[in-house]
């Protein structure tokens, strides 16, 4: 290789290693206890307090929030207390049918129902009601420490036969979501559903029913092709008509059936608050918009995780998994400890951040944050400066 090839490569590569120590912010000792933000071409007032951390630039939440108008939260699921598992959040069990010798996979033995009933006493569990739940979700009230929710899906008469008797004996509340046009039509086939004057008698006890739509819990034609999806999280193929739902035919079935089902449910029970749990946990942003569109601000779907505040479109676990100990269940019940970061009331689980003491974020990764908004970024460490280029310039 003659002098200027190898010259040349020795200018690459002494760029390259100087890019990349700018972006990392050079090594994991190097302490920096401010930076000075431009945006866009302009200073930003203030000095950010920054630091070094496992190689990455991180700054304060608290000037950030201030300098790009965003709110930052994060809730720590770890406790000195071995006894708490989690505070201000909420963790959802899903359950649909319960039988005494259950013939398929999903549902859930009464003996089994019981000893997981029993478990939920003996782990220190603190069971709420919907309206607990939705109070908390909307900002007007607090749960307690461990604060679980019970949730039953479709509507079927073995809730009441099977499920209630046990859940007034450990004085437990509950809620059932129910396919709203199989209480009002008995001659619909299929698995026995629940009666009014049931659910009215268990209403005494402390049990709450909402809606799982008035008659959207089906399969559906998407396509001319045959294919099928949950009718509400897509638009339908009419196969006599030969064509597709408009997206505003779409919202106007989905805001009648939602509506229906809502009056239904306030006019036979008296219901004051409104919660949907997505039929099969199918939805999209779209529907999440109509439902709180037509009153309905809180839902729910079948994934699986804990629940803060911010989670207006509920996590639940699945209690009757076939071939899942309980053992198992309640480790899942118990959230994984790890602290979760909310911007703008948005969980962020790919941004790095350090804790401080308590719930209170102290520094956020801003290459982190960059990249998910997409913004160019540029770490000066010799003058300890940092360049933004949002969307907007």
């Amino acid at each position: 290789m003659d002098q200027k090839k190898k010259a040349a490569l020795a200018i690459v590569i002494a760029v390259a290693m100087m890019v990349g120590w700018l972006l990392t912010g050079c090594s994991n000792e190097n302490k920096v206890n401010s930076v000075q933000l431009i945006v866009n071409g302009t200073k930003l007032e203030g000095q950010a307090p920054a630091m070094i951390q496992n190689d990455r630039l991180m700054v304060s939440a608290q000037y950030l929030e201030q300098a790009f108008d965003k709110q930052y939260d994060l809730f720590n699921m770890s406790s000195s207390n071995k006894s708490v598992y989690y505070s201000e959040q909420v963790a959802v069990l899903m359950y649909h049918d319960i039988a005494i010798k259950p013939q398929s996979d999903g549902i859930i033995a009464v003996e089994r129902f019981k000893k997981q009933m029993q478990l939920v006493k003996q782990n220190g569990f603190q069971v709420i009601t919907i309206e607990q739940y939705i109070n908390f979700m909307q900002g007007k009230g607090h749960v307690p420490d461990n604060a679980l929710l019970i949730t039953f899906d479709d509507g079927y008469e073995s809730f009441y036969k099977l499920a209630y008797p046990i859940l007034k004996e450990y004085g437990y509340p509950a809620v059932n979501f129910v396919i709203v046009s199989t209480i009002d039509d008995r001659t619909k086939p299929g698995t026995p559903k629940l009666t009014w004057d049931q659910m009215r008698e268990m209403q005494q006890a402390g049990m709450s029913f909402m809606s799982h739509t008035f008659d959207m819990h089906r399969y559906g034609a998407v396509n001319e092709h045959g294919n099928e999806a949950p009718v509400m999280s897509k638009l339908n193929y009419d196969k006599q008509k030969k064509k597709m739902e408009t997206k505003a035919e779409y919202v106007e079935r989905l805001k009648k059936d939602l509506l229906r089902a809502e009056d239904r449910l306030k006019s036979e029970l008296g219901n004051k608050v409104s919660t949907l749990a997505f039929p099969y946990g199918a939805y999209s942003e779209a529907v999440l918009e109509l439902t709180k569109a037509v009153g309905i601000p809180i839902t729910f779907t079948t994934k699986e995780g804990i629940n803060s505040k911010f989670h207006h479109n509920g996590f639940r676990i699945n209690g009757a998994r076939a071939g899942e100990t309980e053992d198992e269940l309640f480790r899942k019940l118990k959230g994984d400890h790890s602290a979760k970061l909310f911007i703008d009331e948005k969980e962020f689980p790919d941004i790095h951040f350090s804790e401080k003491s308590g719930t209170e974020v102290q520094m956020i990764a801003l290459r982190d944050i960059a990249n998910y908004y997409d913004w160019k970024i540029y770490w000066r460490s010799d003058t300890k400066q940092v360049e933004i280029q949002t969307k907007q310039s």
